[in-house]
């Protein structure tokens, strides 16, 4: 299998690497770069023909593990996706001083050296290829040409991002925010991915931008609903920022959910350590009114329902059940009605049955189907 799709790959590399591509060529090509998410979000706000030309200019090259793209302190003088296999980053150009940056590394669909390009500054980072790997190159004149203002745009956005939604960063200047905006990956989740699992560790913060998601909690058989989740909610910080699994799981419930991923390791060398702090004395004050939530003498509702749906276990509050009145109505298609209240009914019709037939008080007014 491995070597199918090796085969193809190289077609795909021999392809991209013909100095004249005819139209349905660059369409195969475009097609193929749809499995490339973060370089695909950067060309698809592109005019076709501008698309068309950027795709025209691509090169492919492999390199086998151990190998350089580029050392620091090198021009920067194009741009790479990595198409297949991963990259390490490492902050010194001499083999003898290699300090591997922790959880530095790139794989399939990453973007690297835009940074440079942009600034037109040398290599801040070297680049070295873990095992053995396919990248995409585009030499620096063209990116300035078609991806430039693109480019731009994102970082610029994902600036907002980061003095919008992570606290106490307004009072740092703009180069590191553009720092820390930098290191921030754009992803996307379809509906019923797991962001964060109870009792599980992640790698990773994330920050909602679009979408909604719900976090339950589990107690043996019971789950419970606890929250909401929609733009600007921070997932993961548990592990994050107070090194503990996380206590509650949070599972997308929109048909798409877009969010911002903070790596745990960039988040701890790079962000200023009264950041940090803030943001540990703020979540660890949200956490404690989540945990709230989780009350067991509130009165839940109960599912006969085999089907796994948020209707099919308890809510932790009447406030989180409103919150979930809410979700349902924004998503109909996703949560099918009900039949808990008509078994509730029947359940609680047959104990006033069993009560008319060992007592003498009349109550048959109770079971009339009117």
């Amino acid at each position: 299998m491995d070597a199918v799709r090796d085969e193809n790959l190289e077609v795909m590399v021999n392809l991209i690497n013909k100095p004249d591509k005819s139209l349905e060529e660059i369409e195969k090509i475009d097609l193929f770069l749809h499995h490339l998410k973060p370089f695909q979000r950067l060309i698809e706000h592109l005019p076709p023909n501008i698309r068309q030309q950027v795709i025209g200019c691509l090169q492919a090259k492999e390199y086998h593990e151990g190998e350089r793209l580029f050392t620091k302190g090198d021009p920067s003088n194009c741009l790479y996706v990595v198409m297949r296999g991963t990259l390490q980053m490492y902050n010194h150009a001499t083999k003898e001083k290699i300090d591997m940056i922790p959880e530095n590394v790139l794989g399939k669909g990453k973007v690297l050296g835009e940074r440079g390009i942009l600034r037109n500054g040398p290599r801040s980072l070297t680049a070295v290829a873990r095992e053995r790997s396919y990248v995409l190159i585009l030499d620096a004149k063209y990116f300035k040409l078609y991806l430039s203002n693109e480019m731009y745009i994102t970082l610029e956005t994902k600036k907002k991002i980061v003095d919008k939604f992570i606290p106490g960063l307004s009072q740092y200047p703009g180069t590191q925010k553009e720092r820390l905006a930098y290191m921030l990956e754009i992803e996307d989740f379809d509906r019923g991915a797991i962001l964060a699992k109870q009792g599980v560790s992640t790698d990773k913060m994330l920050v909602i931008l679009e979408g909604e998601c719900i976090m339950t909690y589990k107690e043996g058989l019971i789950k419970r609903i606890v929250a909401r989740l929609e733009k600007g909610a921070i997932i993961g910080e548990e592990t994050a920022l107070f090194d503990r699994p996380s206590s509650f799981t949070v599972t997308v419930t929109s048909n798409s959910l877009m969010a911002g991923k903070i790596k745990n390791a960039d988040l701890q060398t790079l962000y200023p350590n009264k950041v940090i702090s803030m943001m540990r004395n703020y979540y660890s004050e949200r956490n404690l009114t989540r945990k709230k939530l989780v009350d067991f003498t509130h009165p839940c509702l109960t599912s006969y329902e085999p089907v796994l749906s948020p209707r099919n276990f308890p809510l932790a509050s009447p406030k989180a059940k409103e919150h979930m009145t809410i979700i349902m109505q924004r998503n109909p298609s996703f949560y099918k009605e009900s039949l808990s209240e008509k078994l509730i009914n029947f359940s609680y019709k047959g104990r006033l049955e069993k009560l008319r037939d060992t007592a003498n008080k009349r109550i048959n007014k109770y079971l009339s189907d009117d």
